[in-house]
């Protein structure tokens, strides 16, 4: 990949890009009152100090955009009993976003090795991560007891095909591949899982876009002999009013087939997928509201059917001050014998802003979790207090919860 990068910024269209440097710093404390949302007395309380990183290389040219994003977060727990749940994660995101006259294309390519303290569990939401009617945070099971660390690897490219002003035809495909370096059954479960999708979409009125999508998700995990394929299909309409203000409304079914080896077979599984939402981008406020329902994989080893809703409130209090609201509710659910999780997570912050590249900000995140087929539930309050350094910021960068 690194070499088709270099290619990349070698042919002859990139030579006129403006290529921009900007990274992020963030150094502070933090504690937390249930790391690993244990549902027993063995909780781990800790407090300390973490550093993270964000090395963003971009450039633009009229018909192109590229942006490398290397990232690395540490922290250290000073009490001798803490030790062991230090961590250090690293990775990068490459995102190439291109354009002409008939037709546009995006490729993502995400690399991560973290700890499952922070792998193996979603955020509220991030702004840089999924849009509407997409969430990005996937694969995770929940299950953080076990100290372990995974490695990712992302990688999509969705193209648009302009067939003729009105009509466009719309395809993607997708690698999702996770390593543990242990693995337990129904908790971290190493697994590959490819997928792609075929589209139409129609531009009904200046505002308004109606589309039809199928589907196709193909899920091999390791120590379970299973390989599960969903192929399904969905109608959308979405009405854009400019970059601002969005909404959408999506419905469709998926069927799963099971392709067991060495056992007894599996009946199909149908489900319902869809969603709804809007994106409102107000004066001194930006308001994010979405309601999806997805075949997702799943580190438990199986894939799920995951219910979700987002909602994020953005908003500048003065030039140099501002707050952020974030929740995130996740429902999994699966075939028979799956053990069903519900997770909810609430981040609160305030950043302000002293001069134009330094900030001083703070968070306050409640996180609860639930399985089915255990007896209780567990929950966490976290506090972060923290310095960061940004010479390059733009204005109106994101939230604080992210």
């Amino acid at each position: 990949m690194l070499a088709a990068l270099a290619a990349l910024a070698a042919a002859p269209g990139s030579r006129a890009a403006e290529w921009r440097f900007s990274p992020t710093v963030e150094v502070g404390v933090m504690s937390d009152s249930n790391l690993r949302l244990d549902e027993d007395e063995g909780r781990a309380r800790v407090e300390g100090g973490f550093a993270s990183g964000r090395f963003e290389v971009r450039a633009a040219t009229p018909l192109a955009q590229l942006s490398i994003v290397p990232r690395v977060e540490a922290t250290y727990f000073p009490a001798s009993e803490d030790h062991d749940e230090d961590y250090v994660n690293g990775g990068a995101t490459v995102l190439w976003v291109r354009r002409w006259r008939t037709g546009a294309s995006r490729f993502q390519a995400d690399y991560d090795d973290s700890s499952t303290i922070t792998g193996n569990r979603p955020d509220a939401d991030r702004p840089d991560e999924g849009g509407l009617g997409e969430p990005d945070q996937q694969g995770d099971s929940g299950s953080l007891a076990v100290r372990n660390r995974m490695r990712t690897v992302y990688l999509r490219e969705t193209l648009q095909f302009n067939v003729s002003d009105r009509d466009a035809l719309e395809l993607s495909a997708g690698f999702f591949d996770r390593r543990f370096d242990r693995q337990s059954v129904d908790e971290d479960v190493s697994f590959t899982a490819l997928s792609g999708s075929l589209g139409w979409a129609r531009q009904v009125s200046e505002r308004s876009i109606l589309g039809i999508r199928a589907r196709v998700l193909r899920f091999d995990p390791e120590l379970i002999p299973v390989v599960t394929t969903h192929v399904g299909a969905e109608a959308e309409w979405r009405y854009r009013v400019s970059e601002r203000v969005e909404s959408y409304v999506r419905a469709g079914a998926s069927r799963a087939s099971f392709d067991v080896s060495g056992g007894p077979g599996r009946p199909d599984r149908n489900a319902f997928v869809g969603g709804a939402g809007g994106s409102w981008q107000l004066r001194v406020s930006r308001v994010f509201l979405d309601l999806t329902r997805t075949i997702d994989p799943n580190s438990a080893g199986v894939t799920v059917e995951r219910t979700q809703a987002r909602f994020r409130l953005d908003r500048d209090f003065s030039p140099r001050a501002r707050g952020s609201l974030a929740v995130r509710f996740i429902a999994d659910d699966g075939a028979e014998g799956f053990n069903e999780r519900r997770y909810v997570v609430a981040s609160v912050g305030a950043e302000w802003r002293f001069t134009r590249a330094w900030s001083v900000a703070g968070r306050f995140d409640h996180r609860w979790q639930d399985y089915e087929l255990t007896p209780g539930s567990a929950s966490s309050n976290a506090v972060r207090l923290w310095l960061t350094f940004q010479p390059r910021r733009e204005a109106g960068g994101g939230g604080l919860v992210d």
